[in-house]
């Protein structure tokens, strides 16, 4: 039950920071291109949406957590790439 409150928890944040534009808390994104915060909230925020659903499928389904930590890895991966692939960073 914890680990889907957990998963539920990431999931808002993350599209509250889709809609926002911008990450709670943070003042100043060091190494992003001046003009690309908001890109660059935004693909954190779909990658913190997709982590917290892959948490509240795993309560559900109960596969291995290896399944869990690759699945959350390559979506950081893929948020790495997109980053890349926009020229996100300086």
């Amino acid at each position: 039950m914890g680990v889907m409150i957990v998963g539920f928890i990431m999931a808002a944040i993350g599209i509250i920071v889709i809609i926002r534009g911008n990450i709670p808390f943070i003042k100043t994104y060091h190494g992003v291109n001046p003009g690309k915060e908001k890109l660059h909230c935004r693909i954190e925020g779909v990658i913190l949406a997709f982590a917290g659903s892959f948490f509240m499928i795993y309560s559900y389904f109960r596969f291995s957590s290896s399944v869990l930590t690759v699945l959350i890895l390559s979506a950081s991966v893929l948020g790495v790439g997109l980053e890349i692939v926009l020229k996100v960073f300086k």
